[in-house]
């Protein structure tokens, strides 16, 4: 017992000692993965695909349109994307590297929030590489990711001479 206060006396004494903030808990559940394609196209021509939400429908199987005023995306940038079947996501692009051929981007759709990273390297092998680091919910980085795969694999194969997939 603190001094001054009798042994039978079981009122609480005050403390002035602060605690310490306890520090956020990860979202149980949440996971990261990193999907990556290697192919002939150039750093460059990958680079400006994934940059321009009007080319993602081009390469990526699962969206249909992207909607926003910003193109090439830039930090800040919003907007909605159109998915297969009248899924709809909003997005915020959180940041964009053009020395470094990297940006990220939150996806929202209703309760569900993804994280995602997106880079190109140009491996001293030949070849591009493009890659995904998707955080999120583990069951919906576990789906996504072999859509990511296939989108990915479109990407750095894709022929832009008639804007097919090669």
């Amino acid at each position: 017992m603190p001094p001054g206060v009798p042994e039978g006396d079981h009122r609480r004494s005050v403390s002035t000692v602060r605690r310490p903030v306890r520090q956020r808990r990860p979202r149980c559940g949440r996971v990261a993965l990193t999907v990556a394609a290697t192919g002939p196209r150039s750093v460059e021509a990958i680079w400006a695909d994934y940059t321009r939400p009007e080319r993602w429908a081009l390469w990526s199987p699962h969206l249909r349109a992207a909607d926003t005023p910003f193109s090439p995306i830039r930090t800040g940038s919003v907007g909605r994307v159109h998915g297969v079947g009248g899924v709809r996501a909003d997005f915020r692009v959180d940041d964009v590297d053009d020395h470094a051929r990297t940006w990220g981007w939150t996806v929202t759709l209703g309760p569900l929030t993804v994280h995602l990273v997106h880079g190109v390297d140009d491996p001293s092998d030949g070849g591009t590489t493009a890659w995904v680091r998707i955080h999120g919910p583990l069951l919906v980085v576990a789906g996504y990711a072999p859509l990511m795969h296939w989108a990915l694999h479109r990407l750095v194969t894709r022929n832009t001479t008639d804007g097919e997939i090669a």
